[in-house]
């Protein structure tokens, strides 16, 4: 899932990892990050408080199928590829049609 520009209260790391409760992780990926200073309303100097804007993709490994955050780095850019198309959708599983369809399709081919 892609968000474009979005405002962060700290520097994020290019590639974050979060546990989640079924084994699998919730990958966050940051691109483009900028510091964006604000004036501090609050305060009665000219202080400033610093924020960041960046891109992000998330998306979920399922359980089984994790990675670290050095595998994902080496291949940021197919990630980020996959996590700006992937949908919660992506990770469900197929229908039993679609199981049955797969088989016949490699019964097939393999008679071919």
């Amino acid at each position: 899932m892609l968000n474009t520009q979005i405002n962060l209260d700290h520097q994020p790391e290019p590639v974050t990892l979060e546990p989640m409760p079924d084994g699998g992780q919730l990958v966050r990926l940051y691109k483009n990050i900028s510091e964006l200073p604000a004036p501090d309303e609050g305060a009665d100097d000219e202080a400033t408080l610093t924020g960041w804007l960046a891109d992000e993709v998330a998306f979920l490994m399922p359980a089984g199928q994790e990675a670290d955050a050095k595998q994902l780095a080496a291949q940021f850019d197919s990630w980020w590829t996959y996590g700006a198309s992937w949908t919660p959708e992506s990770n469900a599983e197929p229908t039993l049609e679609q199981r049955v369809a797969a088989l016949e399709a490699a019964q097939l081919a393999a008679l071919l």
